[in-house]
């Protein structure tokens, strides 16, 4: 090896060694990344749960929460299909004064079964027209519609609509 000169040899003397520091690092207080990371995990579950809360109070929301309670009425007698209509009917007559007033949700017959159908989101004309009558109707007859697919038709109806 080389021979330091002894300015050199004088300087390096002069280095102190590296010291640890006698504590361990806190991890309190924290840094301000950490901070505003905090922050925007409760904004983020405050909007979140404002955003379920609202969602709970919207009419489609609670007409499905209904369709379903009907599916599992309907489930233990399954023998009551006009009754079962008429409150389907009642829901959707429910539903379309909510949104667009008493001139359409006042129909009834013809005119209801023709705004039930209506448009691309309609229901098909057939099942629109025993919604429609079913509430007058007697007795069911053997070409009305199974119990399945009038709630399945009416829960996708109120996707659409409401």
């Amino acid at each position: 090896m080389k021979q330091l000169s002894p300015e050199l040899q004088s300087q390096l003397e002069a280095l102190r060694d590296i010291h640890l520091p006698s504590e361990a690092i806190s991890w309190w207080p924290l840094a301000p990344g950490w901070w505003i990371l905090i922050g925007a995990s409760v904004t983020l579950l405050c909007v979140s749960t404002f955003g379920l809360y609202l969602r709970r109070r919207t009419v489609r929301h609670a007409a499905l929460r209904e369709v379903d309670a009907l599916r599992q009425q309907f489930g233990k007698d399954p023998s009551n299909l006009l009754h079962l209509a008429t409150d389907l009917s009642v829901l959707l007559h429910r539903i379309t004064l909510k949104q667009n007033g008493a001139e359409i949700a006042t129909q009834s017959g013809h005119g209801w079964a023709t705004f039930l159908s209506e448009g691309e989101k309609g229901m098909a004309p057939a099942l629109a027209t025993f919604l429609a009558q079913a509430p007058y109707a007697a007795k069911v007859s053997d070409l009305d519609p199974s119990p399945t697919q009038i709630l399945d038709t009416v829960e996708l109806w109120i996707r659409r609509h409401a």
